[in-house]
């Protein structure tokens, strides 16, 4: 009896001992954009190996996420060999189970349910509403990941005075590469301005204006003696033709006027007056 109580008692100071000094925190990530690949390849692993005693949920939306996720809950006691395994699968490399003292049975019944597991990781999405990855959910903290030392620290904080060995002389962090600048993602660059000389009046020499000139004149001249022979034209002609009418109509009086006059004298000299 008294053996059994001991053992009892050894069994809850060992589980508070765990309570105190195992952390959970989850990890969201979509797994396919160029920030989530950078994290899991060099990030996470340089994480992994100084909190050993980090706990973490992981919730991935995309296809292949209910299948990884089986994978990392068969891990879940072994954070260095999930970041191993994650580190792998962001690489694309193949056979990443390959060496995994993973449990296949159990493993094969968690692949028939996958799908409740990204019904789970979606629901989670929603709650947290975020659309950056990953994102690194501590109780009711989350925070993107951009500096890894920052990450560091504040995992190795939730630990208070009993922080691992590796967060109190961390070693130097890994630089994620950048994402590589292509045509679409370089900024738009302003439109250049013309400078003041371009927007100027252009400049016209002194004998583009000499020519342009005499052209004027010139045309000016043609358009007067046109429009001078036109009005002469119609004036001249009403004149000639009412002369020439006028002259053929005197001179039919007067010879009509002569044939009167020679008609009368003969009529006169055919009577006799003395009679």
């Amino acid at each position: 009896m008294a053996a059994s109580n001991w053992f009892l008692g050894l069994f809850i100071v060992v589980g508070l001992v765990e309570l105190g000094t195992c952390k959970k925190i989850k990890i969201l990530s979509n797994f396919t954009t160029f920030e989530d690949e950078e994290f899991f390849k060099t990030t996470y692993p340089w994480i992994a190996k100084h909190v050993p005693e980090l706990r973490v949920n992981y919730y991935f939306k995309d296809q292949d996420g209910g299948k990884r996720m089986c994978v990392l809950e068969n891990l879940k006691h072994n954070i260095n060999l999930q970041a191993h395994y994650l580190s792998c699968e962001a690489d694309s490399k193949e056979n990443c189970l390959k060496d995994l003292p993973l449990d296949q049975r159990r493993l094969e019944k968690c692949y028939w349910k996958s799908h409740n597991k990204l019904k789970a990781a979606s629901k989670e999405f929603r709650k947290h509403g975020t659309n950056e990855t990953p994102l690194i959910v501590r109780g009711k903290v989350r925070q993107t990941v951009h500096d890894p030392t920052t990450v560091l620290l504040r995992i190795c904080g939730m630990f208070g005075r009993k922080q691992p060995q590796d967060c109190r002389q961390p070693s130097k962090a890994p630089v994620p590469a950048k994402r590589p600048t292509t045509p679409c993602t370089q900024p738009a660059t302003e439109p250049t301005r013309p400078e003041k000389s371009e927007l100027s009046e252009p400049h016209i020499s002194t004998q583009e204006l000499t020519l342009a000139s005499a052209k004027a004149e010139t045309q000016f001249s043609q358009i007067l003696t046109n429009s001078e022979t036109h009005t002469s034209t119609q004036v001249f002609k009403p004149d000639e033709q009412s002369e020439t009418h006028t002259s053929t109509q005197v001179f039919k009086l007067d010879e009509q006027s002569e044939t009167l006059s020679d008609y009368d004298d003969d009529e006169y000299d055919d009577i006799d007056y003395d009679d």
